[in-house]
């Protein structure tokens, strides 16, 4: 298992994300496209990212490309029925989604909005040496072949649903969509990490 957490080509996510990402793109529609590892960017005045940890990260959203709408969220989870526990400190799926609706294109209310959420999350974000740094947002995904890219916060929000999100909306991916266990899926990555 140390192994594992110390190899640089497989991170904890890798056991679950990396086959859902199979399944999807074999699973989406041709009017459909794909967006994973979906996050907040925040950008500083010279366009160049702010280096900082993973905020948000939602896991899989299929889009209808016909009406430019969100069809389905997904949660990657190891554990299953995971997805719909929630904690003070982070955000749920749903509430993630939520966040960026609810979050402000201007900068500074945005900074504001942020400083507001209280959430462990934001706390590198919002220490002065990165929070003053902060020009503008937008949201960061891998598309369906694993190409980082980036879209416009008004544009993403026009993806969203009319009526809030709930964990209800979301379909979670667990081992037991691949007709596999958690136990088997470590032990399958381990065997790749220690023969590769």
């Amino acid at each position: 298992m140390e192994k594992i957490k110390i190899s640089e080509k497989f991170t904890l996510g890798d056991f679950i994300e990396k086959p859902m990402r199979v399944y999807l793109n074999n699973m989406i529609l041709n009017n459909e496209d794909l967006m994973f590892s979906v996050d907040i960017l925040f950008k500083k005045a010279d366009g160049a990212p702010l280096v900082g940890k993973i905020h948000l990260d939602i896991d899989a959203i299929v889009v209808n490309k016909s009406i430019n709408k969100i069809k389905m969220p997904y949660s990657a989870k190891l554990t299953p029925r995971e997805t719909f526990e929630t904690t003070k400190a982070k955000y749920n799926d749903a509430q993630k989604l939520e966040f960026l609706r609810n979050l402000p294109e201007d900068i500074t209310q945005a900074k504001t909005f942020i400083t507001q959420e209280g959430k462990k999350t934001w706390k590198d974000i919002t220490m002065p040496q990165n929070f003053n740094q902060i020009h503008s947002i937008e949201v960061k995904y891998l598309d369906k072949s694993g190409k980082a890219k980036t879209m416009s916060l008004s544009n993403f929000k026009q993806m969203l649903k009319a009526t809030p999100y709930s964990l209800s909306d979301f379909t979670e991916i667990n081992p037991t969509t691949f007709n596999t266990t958690k136990k088997e899926l470590l032990n399958s990555l381990y065997i790749r990490i220690i023969t590769d």
